[in-house]
């Protein structure tokens, strides 16, 4: 044995990457609502008429929304009845507003005027607290914009990011709200005087040019004259229904990323939303038809399911058929102990071979990622695993487990507060969430550590019988990531950027479970082909 960049390495090893990384954090911190403001509302039930869009005074503006989610019962598709939160929204009367901008430095339709009808929108957008609150209701993604699992420090009433549109819509379709429309949410920025900018005609009247995100309400002049803050130069927030025509999978964001102000509120972009980067750096806020006062604030409708957005970060159906050839690159039921598989054990995980014929990884305490590399460079492969679940701390704990791949590049020492070793700096981790009856593509580049797709597990697993071990199956051929459970496709992921060589192993995170001690059965990972 021998540790080289600080990690321990045995077996077969890859020059690049030791054999085991091994991160701990607290993915689940406490869990609030995070204050948004005033309420802005008088006591009493309203509702705003839906939005129509038409221009004037001549020229008819014929919208082509997307496919959209409308504020409805996400299990049953039938619309919502109950009333939002009044709680720090703001009211946007009907009227003709302008839209758009004639300088030729904005990314803005033309200028033009358009009708709008009554609606509500919240006076701030949506904070990393009261996601974090999603995240564990209903069982979300956890956003691109956290770091390792969480919030950033000191950033709980910061803008979130890092939302895919179809879960920025279910969020607001819980609180029995909506993603505000384009022309909605152009409104309620500049005013009935179609103002450049929330506060007014002067660029440089307020001072957005510094890096990162402010804390929501915090910048007391970037506010519109109904009283919504920050939608200029803080983050790009999704909007829905377009009222220029896009095409048939691209969405629209509004606002501008942080200190950008050059489009003013006119700023538009048409995405696409399988680009991650996009997603990345975009946020939301919530409208609404009808609040009600006394509807108490970040009430999560229990009875609704959540959306399976995998349709945002795929490109479609796989083009490139795949077979998998005679040619096995590895095959190991682990009744060998000296089979090249890492033997190691600290204070808050372990990992080692377990008579007679299993390989275990064992997160000791919540909030620890426990990775074991092998210590391979392998590309093209069909990766396939039979795994249960041994141990438990808790009758409830959240935790989920699976397969690395494609794990690359040196070896880097964790962020700042982050414990553990040095860790590769690229890879992939197929896992499941048998208690949150979920399945999620995580990945670590450049790029925060996320999941780039995520959905409901559809096919039955055992997760806990030792008799009758789960399968999971990765085929990552070129561009092109297919995923299985007992063998049923649960969901693909087309990179744009990729390496197609890298390393393999097992990984298990608990997130809020005190312990998850997980057996991997054996592995068999053979080449594929065209």
């Amino acid at each position: 044995m021998k540790r080289v960049f600080g990690v321990l390495r045995v077996g077969r090893v890859s020059p690049a990457l030791g054999a085991l990384t091994i991160v701990a954090t607290a993915l689940f911190p406490t869990l609030r609502a995070g204050a948004q403001g005033p309420t802005t509302l008088a006591a009493q039930a309203t509702t705003a008429p839906k939005s129509k869009l038409t221009t004037t005074p001549a020229t008819t503006v014929t919208t082509t929304p997307v496919t959209t989610v409308p504020a409805t019962s996400l299990a049953s598709g039938t619309p919502l009845s109950s009333a939002a939160s009044a709680e720090a929204m703001v009211r946007v009367p009907a009227g003709t507003y302008q839209i758009g901008s004639n300088s030729a430095t904005s990314e803005a339709v033309k200028a033009r005027s358009i009708s709008v009808g009554a609606f509500f929108i919240d006076a701030f957008e949506t904070t990393n607290a009261q996601y974090s609150r999603f995240v564990d209701k209903a069982g979300a993604p956890i956003p691109a914009g956290w770091v390792r699992g969480r919030i950033p420090d000191g950033k709980d009433d910061h803008p979130v990011i890092g939302v895919q549109w179809e879960w920025a819509q279910a969020y607001c379709a819980a609180l029995s709200k909506r993603l505000p429309g384009d022309a909605e949410w152009e409104a309620a920025a500049r005013g009935p005087d179609g103002r450049p900018y929330p506060w007014g005609s002067d660029a440089t009247a307020v001072d957005l040019d510094t890096p990162g995100s402010r804390a929501v309400g915090s910048e007391k002049i970037n506010v519109s004259v109904f009283g919504v803050h920050d939608t200029v130069g803080s983050a790009w927030e999704w909007v829905d229904q377009p009222y220029d025509p896009v095409g048939p999978t691209q969405r629209v964001r509004r606002g501008g990323e942080y200190g950008r102000v050059r489009g003013g509120a006119a700023m538009r972009q048409v995405i696409d939303p399988a680009n991650v980067s996009v997603v990345a750096e975009t946020g939301f806020r919530c409208a609404a038809d009808r609040v009600d006062p006394k509807v108490k604030a970040g009430q999560f409708d229990t009875g609704h399911g959540a959306p399976t957005p995998e349709a945002a970060v795929t490109t479609g159906p796989v083009t490139v058929p795949v077979t998998i050839t005679p040619g096995v690159l590895l095959s190991d039921n682990f009744e060998n102990p000296k089979s090249g598989w890492t033997t190691r054990k600290e204070a808050d995980f372990f990992v080692g071979y377990h008579a007679p014929s299993w390989y275990h990884v064992d997160a000791s305490k919540a909030g620890v990622q426990a990775m074991s590399l092998l210590g391979v460079q392998y590309s093209n492969v069909a990766i396939e695993a039979k795994t249960y679940v041994d141990k438990v701390g808790t009758p409830t704990g959240r935790f989920r487990y699976g397969v690395v791949f494609r794990a690359t590049g040196a070896v880097r020492k964790p962020p700042a507060g982050v414990l553990g070793p040095d860790q590769p700096e690229d890879f992939y981790a197929f896992v499941i969430d048998p208690r949150g009856h979920r399945w999620y593509l995580l990945h670590r580049d450049t790029l925060p550590f996320r999941a780039v797709t995520s959905g409901r597990l559809r096919v039955a697993v055992t997760a806990f019988d030792s008799a009758k071990p789960d399968t999971l199956r990765v085929i990552a051929n070129g561009r092109h990531i297919s995923l299985f459970v007992n063998g049923l496709q649960v969901g693909r992921y087309d990179t744009r950027n990729f390496h197609p060589t890298g390393d393999i192993g097992f990984y298990v995170e608990t997130l809020t479970e005190t312990r998850a001690h997980v057996h991997f059965d054996a592995i068999e990972v053979r080449r594929v082909g065209p």
